[in-house]
């Protein structure tokens, strides 16, 4: 009697729940919108390159030739260029300290704490750096 009950109970679950999950997953899914922004929205290059969120909640973006700052409504363009000698912003990354990393074809630049240093800038440049990542020791 126990392995019928089983039997039945288990196939009865998996199609309650089954005939349940498109319905589920149709109301979760309302509650999103999608929104695209432009260059008429302040995003001045429509290819983002990459995308890291700072400890002050602002979003920061980089594009080819650019870094902005998002702050949930508007674009705000930063004044930095390319490392000299890079045609191309590559990415951005942060690490635990809440430093932000953007790096390009042959250099890096670290924004901390409002400040900005550049690593690698003209002379030696580095082989071309296309991601970087944060290691277990807390090093770039």
């Amino acid at each position: 009697m126990r392995r019928w009950f089983c039997f039945l109970l288990v196939p009865g679950i998996f199609l309650a729940t089954a005939s349940l999950a498109p319905a589920a997953n149709g109301n979760l899914l309302a509650h999103y919108g999608i929104r695209q922004w432009r260059g008429e929205d302040g995003l001045e290059e429509n290819i983002v390159n990459g995308v890291e969120q700072s400890p002050d909640g602002y979003i920061w973006c980089v594009t080819q030739h650019r870094i902005l700052r998002f702050d949930g409504w508007r674009f705000v363009s930063i004044d930095r260029q390319p490392p000299a000698g890079s045609s191309t912003w590559r990415g951005v990354a942060a690490d635990h300290r809440g430093a932000l990393w953007f790096y390009g074809e042959e250099g890096v630049l670290r924004f901390n704490g409002g400040s900005w240093h550049a690593f690698f800038p003209g002379g030696n440049p580095p082989p071309p750096i296309f991601t970087m990542k944060e290691d277990a020791k807390g090093v770039m």
